[in-house]
């Protein structure tokens, strides 16, 4: 089992091999404001299409 500070990794023998992943409970507490930022950005879809019609190209 691989612990990281916001998810969990255990695997087991399987064949093939297969990983299970969850959040720890620091990690749950971060599904709040990624899915606030999401339906904020399917909100204003369309506002920041236009924005990025108007912005110049970084390309050189």
């Amino acid at each position: 089992m691989k612990r990281r500070a916001s998810s969990v990794a255990t695997s087991g023998r399987l064949c093939p091999p297969h990983v299970d992943y969850s959040l720890t409970e620091l990690g749950q507490t971060f599904v709040e404001p990624v899915e606030l930022l999401y339906h904020w950005a399917i909100r204003n879809a369309d506002a920041l299409d236009r924005l990025a019609q108007h912005e110049p190209s970084t390309s050189e």
